[in-house]
């Protein structure tokens, strides 16, 4: 074992007061006898907001604070591949730079890696309000009962299980704050920077991990409060914005399941079917009903046309027309 243990590593930018609370959460876990072996990597996008200064400030009360700043923003992606790189610990520990770790969460991981070591872990959430300011609620990525771990190759079966439980993207990777895995594994994947600009770059990875055969396990004890409508690929709710998260969800995950895992395997199969599962139906009906486009097809169509999702498409169409048709009904009588 290395003589860091794990690395919290955290891509941050222009998030100066959200990531001073995430940081002061997390060192308030470490117990002072571990800090030589727990460190705060922090990966900063160029930011203009003071987040050095504060990094540097922070670093008098937890000197293990590992600080990197670009001299240019470099996008999402390539952020996400630099905490990692800069990571010492044996485990590394992804999290978001505006959430929140929850009570007792260190002690749970340290505790999981010492005495159940898994290749990759990942548990589930509580949410809040972006104040914070609504009472906690967790959430879970999975319809499943109780934990599951398994080898990814040696225990295939389990693995589909595991797909067909999964009831959202947090399942695959989505949500950066609850996934731990070993570092070594993560250095051998070759080409990590292919999906750079996708936002789910460390998505690849960890599915080329899963490719290789790792262990994996899923828990679903909450470790962070994290705050929702604080999304920097979705910064307000326009249905432009709304549009391009969509895309990047379902493109995204769509490119990198049949780069890992194969254009034609049963593997591959399976998560695309479990993936066209879990579109939100809603906000396509949505985006196709309000966003006005100049094109004769709209974008959501040929995006769900150019990936195969023919049954969603002629569903989406169809909804949304009856929507164009019900609205005028609506308005009239004032609903």
């Amino acid at each position: 074992m290395s003589r860091t243990t794990l690395s919290v590593c955290i891509p941050t930018y222009n998030r100066k007061e959200l990531l001073a609370a995430t940081i002061v959460s997390i060192i308030s876990q470490i117990p002072f006898d571990l800090r030589d072996s727990i460190e705060i990597v922090v990966s900063d996008n160029a930011s203009n907001d003071g987040t050095e200064e504060l990094v540097s400030e922070l670093k008098r009360d937890y000197a293990n604070i590992v600080y990197y700043k670009w001299p240019e923003n470099r996008g999402p992606d390539r952020n996400y591949l630099k905490v990692i790189e800069l990571a010492s610990g044996e485990y590394c520990w992804f999290f978001g730079s505006d959430d929140i770790m929850l009570p007792g969460s260190m002690e749970k991981v340290l505790s999981l890696i010492s005495t159940q070591p898994s290749d990759i872990v990942l548990f589930d959430r509580s949410i809040s309000d972006s104040a914070l300011a609504t009472p906690p609620e967790v959430t879970s990525w999975t319809d499943l009962e109780t934990n599951v771990t398994f080898h990814t190759i040696k225990q295939r079966e389990k693995f589909f299980d595991y797909i067909d439980a999964c009831t959202s993207l947090g399942g695959f990777f989505s949500f950066l704050s609850v996934i731990i895995f070993r570092k070594v594994l993560w250095d051998a994947v070759p080409n990590k920077d292919r999906f750079a600009g996708s936002a789910y770059v460390h998505v690849h990875a960890l599915f080329a991990m899963m490719a290789e055969g790792c262990q994996f396990s899923y828990y679903k004890d909450p470790l962070v409060l994290c705050r929702m409508g604080n999304d920097t690929f979705c910064p307000d709710q326009s249905w432009e914005s709304i549009y391009k998260r969509v895309k990047l969800d379902i493109d995204g995950y769509h490119q990198i399941v049949l780069y890992t895992f194969g254009t034609d395997s049963y593997l591959s199969r399976k998560f695309i079917k479990k993936l066209e599962a879990m579109l939100p139906i809603g906000k396509l009906v949505g985006i196709r009903t309000y966003l006005k486009v100049k094109e004769k097809a709209h974008p959501i169509n040929n995006l769900l046309l150019n990936l195969g999702y023919y049954r969603t498409n002629a569903k989406i169409t169809v909804l949304s027309k009856i929507k164009e048709i019900i609205r005028p009904i609506r308005k009239k009588i004032g609903l």
